[in-house]
């Protein structure tokens, strides 16, 4: 899988950096996470085998993509997504 982005739920780009703090992870973890996986399965195991703030669920798998969702402490809804 490629190009992972994070929006809210509202569709607002956030960064990366803002699923961990510190040292705590990297994007290039985030990245390797990524281009390791080859199924939303995978992908959703991987991210949270990570020291991240959520732990992501499979939402949606298609030919082109996938979306994970999380939900934060103030009940918004985050979604991650990597093409195919």
């Amino acid at each position: 899988m490629k190009n992972p982005e994070i929006t809210l739920g509202d569709g607002k780009p956030e960064n990366l950096t803002d699923l961990y703090h510190g040292d705590n992870c990297s994007i290039f973890a985030i990245n390797d996470a990524v281009e390791d996986s080859t199924t939303g399965a995978e992908l959703e195991k991987r991210l949270n085998a990570l020291r991240l703030f959520s732990k992501f669920s499979l939402e949606r798998e298609t030919n082109e993509y996938v979306r994970l969702v999380t939900i934060d402490c103030f009940g918004k809804k985050h979604y991650f997504r990597a093409e195919k």
